[in-house]
């Protein structure tokens, strides 16, 4: 229950609580990926760890049903934060129905309960995010940054201990889901009930109204998701796990630095989302290009960083084993940048009402994926799953330029066309 005004913060604190938060969590989700390797016999267990999350990636875009971007965008309350608590609990059931027929349907079972243990993780993840949605909106992004932070310690130190002590990687994943069930519990949702109500309340037509609204942005993302996915299932059908393992030992961490990057701009989405509604076009353009090299200066940053280091940090962390390996890093390296590209392009189509150009770019991208990864791995072996990713969003980025393009030169007055941005 609402019973206290809270004060909003500014955008400068939003983007350091929340970066500096999500970083901790992001850094310690990579360490998890390192620590898999270093306390298990061989690869097999990152190899099945780092399918697990590409397909909790897929099942989060479901149960999110990308909504966050919208609820955030949402400056006019068309729906309340009961409704998108609601609304939530709907898409995780779903969620868990589509994904558990495709794990029935086409995933190994050997594979099938690490993956499921992993949904459980995801499905809390995914129920925090409208919890910060609400956060986002009300510009207390303090309260997301501590979260993550603890959220990542707990995942880290819970995961190690377990999987040291009974060398199952089940029961490790299983342990950090309990662990973040109780932070949502015990402190997002006491500081979501600060801003708004979160008991779920939603009437069928507002529910119908969400789900159509937001459909092709979800389908986007499930599509997004879907790039590395269809890369990465091909490479372990046609080499195997232990060489996925490989594979995600160098690249896993390139990801983390993707969806941390996401972070980067998080906290100027509601500004762009109020500035476009106002038609406040020039200032739009402003934050979007000025946020897009704020992306491109970071890359820049830790590509000379991992051109110095990375080859040395990689053995030094995993072993005189990956030595022969770390030649996948720039590249996939390479491939992240692409991707957090597409998605920031994403999240602005998104905030532009824009749904059928993001949902084409990225589907686009995800058919590219199909199409080039086989082709691919046969002619470049294990970097031919970053070549795929390259090209994939490659086409997703030109799209969504294009169809950004677009959204401007509708939303400028016929008057104003063809005039400079002064």
């Amino acid at each position: 229950m609402v019973d206290e005004v809270v004060e909003p913060l500014s955008i400068r604190k939003n983007f350091l609580w929340n970066t500096a938060g999500c970083l901790v969590y992001q850094g310690c989700q990579w360490a998890i990926t390192v620590i898999v390797v270093i306390l298990s016999a061989n690869y097999e267990n990152s190899g099945m760890l780092a399918f697990a999350m590409s397909v909790g990636n897929v099942f989060s875009a479901i149960a999110t049903y990308n909504v966050r971007t919208y609820q955030v965008s949402d400056v006019l309350n068309r729906f309340t934060s009961s409704n998108y608590v609601a609304f939530r609990c709907l898409t995780l059931i779903v969620a868990f129905v589509l994904v558990g027929f495709y794990l029935g349907a086409i995933v190994s079972q050997a594979l099938i309960p690490t993956v499921f243990c992993y949904l459980l993780f995801k499905a809390d993840e995914s129920f925090c995010n409208v919890l910060y949605g609400m956060d986002q909106k009300a510009q207390r992004m303090d309260y997301i940054g501590v979260s993550q932070a603890a959220r990542g310690a707990l995942t880290l130190m819970s995961f190690s201990v377990i999987l040291f002590l009974t060398q199952d990687l089940n029961l490790a994943i299983l342990g950090m889901s309990a662990l973040c069930i109780a932070v949502t519990f015990l402190y997002d949702r006491k500081r979501a009930e600060k801003l708004g109500q979160i008991i779920p309340s939603i009437s069928l037509a507002k529910a119908k109204e969400l789900f159509v609204t937001c459909f092709p942005a979800v389908v986007t993302l499930c599509c997004f998701g879907l790039v590395v996915m269809i890369a990465r299932q091909v490479f372990e059908n046609m080499r195997g796990a232990e060489a996925l393992g490989i594979y995600a030992a160098v690249a896993t961490p390139t990801v983390i630095v993707q969806v941390a990057s996401s972070y980067l701009y998080a906290p100027f989405i509601s500004k762009i989302a109020k500035d476009w509604a106002d038609a406040q076009v020039k200032e739009v353009l402003r934050t979007l290009t000025s946020v897009t090299a704020l992306i491109a200066i970071v890359f820049v940053l830790i590509f000379v960083a991992s051109f110095a280091f990375g080859d040395k940090l990689l053995v030094l962390v995993f072993g005189q084993r990956i030595a022969d390996y770390t030649y996948l890093l720039m590249p996939a390296l390479f491939a992240t940048a692409c991707a957090a590209f597409v998605g920031f392009f994403l999240d602005v189509l998104i905030v532009f009402r824009n749904m059928k150009g993001a949902l084409l770019a990225n589907l686009l991208s995800a058919i590219t994926s199909a199409l080039v990864i086989a082709p691919a791995i046969g002619r470049f072996g294990m970097n031919g799953v970053n070549i795929a990713i390259i090209v994939s969003f490659g086409v997703g980025i030109a799209l969504s330029i294009v169809f950004l393009l677009i959204s401007f030169y509708q939303k400028v007055p016929p008057s104003e066309r063809g005039k400079r941005v002064k």
